[in-house]
């Protein structure tokens, strides 16, 4: 889909031309702010205070060149240097933009790590990469980030400096509100620093069978391709105002909130843990005029906007997470923006399609996927293929193009002789006159929102209970996050397991909130074949009918598929 490309869109190219892509992106906005220092740049919700931050504010796009600026004399006054690594740990609000184009003005490499993570995630992603930084803010399970923080950076020889938000600091926690401060925000401007050739921009992380928590380094192109998609595919410009839920730690907030914003110039209206009231008065406030939702909630949320809140609304996107078969359509009364599918392929990237009413959401276009109009020459930004030649077996998903994230050296996001990047998806090829794929769904792989999660993961965590003598977890349907993770426990002779006590036990772990089970059953033993894998539709099944899920192991792929 497209309409006219926006008018920045050209600068964008030109200054990857003559210049380091991190040089172009911390260019543009500077250049948009000397231009035009009053237009409104950021903006995110006003009740801040419900999840642990002080009361917001707006910010120009010069107010907010000169925050980028106190906080990269900020960042060199405590020692930072480029190509050192800052693990971030915001929630969904302006001043996380403001960190990471201060970051990337400074040569730094950003670690995204999700709002929802506690200290056991945290210390293991800081075993990985040795951040030389922390930087967080908010409210997360049992306690605040910055204490989950400050914890972990006591047990990391490699952070130097632990940062954060919001009200009653801890000890030991460098204040960064008083760099927003007028006073502070006042100095000369700060040089954009030279960005190591052989450093990732962004880091996120995602999952993979027998891989929990996995980097994906972002390079610089990577993430101006992803915006200039998007802009290109929605016609984006200047005086668009795009209003994102999706939190930056992931391709669908990289996507379709900070990277377009960054390269049409227009402003960016952050949402942090979705509230439909609260949404929809940012709609009409900010006068948003292009937004997205996960298509269960979409069409929830698309019955309670009243025709004065929507207004404004242009383009609304409808956000599918792999596997998910049915989208139920949104209904508009009153206004008819017009609306685009945005399928998030695992945590490499995310496609923008035309919106297809009752189209099966499983499928997906093969090949070259264009987003240009048919009479014009199509800008590629992901190209999709199978990993096998065989197509009666089924594949998993590649991608490969500008806008797909991939790794380096060995592992299972490092392209093939191709270009191609494994997605962890399984697919088939659909037997149709057109070419399409048909994603499935990875028992091993649980989607819990835009959260890639390891089963096998979750079944050593469960199976470390004290009073199980065998542990697994499996996956349920839900209508809003895709899907809901529960355990199957087989207790030790003469104990008993219970939700309450595991829970307990896994909040005494610090693990992240998304990997408390919300169903817990008891069984006498867990289904596996015969090499040992787990039979997670069986106990699945046991919550959605009377079928006995306690068949013999020894039951081939196909008598349990």
């Amino acid at each position: 889909m497209s309409e006219a490309p926006s008018e920045n869109a050209p600068d964008a190219a030109q200054a990857g031309r003559n210049e380091s892509p991190v040089l172009a992106g911390s260019t543009l906005f500077r250049q948009r702010a000397e231009r035009r220092p009053q237009a409104l740049a950021l903006a995110d919700r006003a009740d801040r205070a419900a999840f642990g931050m002080e009361p917001g504010r707006t910010y120009s796009y010069g107010e907010a060149d000169r925050a980028i600026d106190a906080l990269c004399r900020f960042f060199a006054d405590h020692g930072l240097e480029p190509g050192d690594t800052v693990g971030v740990q915001m929630p969904n609000v302006a001043e996380t933009v403001l960190i990471y184009l201060a970051a990337w003005r400074s040569g730094l490499t950003v670690a995204a790590f999700p709002h929802l993570w506690h200290k056991t995630e945290v210390a293991e992603a800081c075993a990985t990469l040795d951040p030389a930084a922390l930087i967080g803010a908010g409210t997360t399970g049992d306690g605040t980030v910055t204490e989950i923080l400050r914890e972990t950076a006591a047990m990391h020889f490699s952070v130097r400096l632990v940062a954060g938000f919001g009200p009653g600091l801890p000890d030991g926690i460098a204040d960064l509100g008083r760099v927003f401060s007028e006073d502070d925000a006042d100095g000369d401007a700060s040089p954009v620093a030279e960005h190591h050739s052989y450093a990732p921009a962004l880091i996120t992380f995602t999952a993979r069978p027998g891989h929990p928590l996995l980097p994906v380094p972002h390079s610089c192109e990577t993430l101006l391709a992803q915006g200039a998609m998007t802009v290109l595919a929605l016609g984006l410009n200047a005086d668009d105002r795009i209003l994102n839920a999706f939190p930056l730690s992931g391709p669908t907030g990289l996507t379709l909130g900070l990277m377009p914003w960054l390269v049409s110039g227009g402003v960016l209206i952050q949402h942090h843990a979705f509230d439909a009231a609260v949404f929809a008065q940012q709609v009409g406030e900010a006068q948003a005029t292009v937004t997205a939702l996960p298509a269960p909630v979409l069409s929830a949320f698309s019955k309670r906007l009243t025709v004065k809140q929507a207004m404004s609304l242009k383009r609304i996107g409808r956000v599918i997470h792999a596997c998910r078969a049915s989208a139920p359509a949104p209904s508009f009364g009153g206004f008819s923006p017009i609306l685009f599918d945005v399928h998030a392929l695992g945590d490499l990237a995310c496609v923008l399609l035309t919106y297809m009413d009752g189209a099966d959401a499983s499928l997906l276009p093969r090949g070259k996927l264009t987003l240009a109009a048919p009479e014009k020459e199509g800008v590629v930004f992901v190209e999709t293929a199978l990993s096998k030649s065989n197509n009666a077996e089924v594949a998993e998903l590649l991608l490969r193009g500008p806008a797909v994230a991939c790794g380096h050296g060995h592992g299972p996001i490092t392209p093939d002789g191709r270009g191609f990047v494994g997605t962890g998806i399984p697919c088939l090829p659909e037997p149709a006159p057109e070419p399409l794929l048909r994603l499935k769904r990875d028992p091993e792989l649980i989607h819990l929102g835009a959260v890639l999660v390891s089963a096998s993961e979750l079944d050593r965590l469960y199976g470390s209970f004290p009073a199980c003598e065998d542990a697994a977890c499996f996956a349920v349907p839900d209508p809003v996050l895709g899907e809901r993770v529960c355990a199957a426990l087989v207790a030790k002779p003469g104990q008993s397991v219970r939700r309450s006590s595991l829970h307990w036990f896994l909040k005494s772990r610090q693990v992240a909130s998304y990997k408390m089970p919300e169903d817990v059953i008891e069984v006498p033993r867990i289904p596996r074949r015969p090499d040992g894998r787990v039979m997670r539709e069986r106990l699945a099944a046991h919550l959605t009918d009377e079928r006995d899920p306690w068949v013999d192991a020894s039951e081939t792929a196909e008598q349990v598929s």
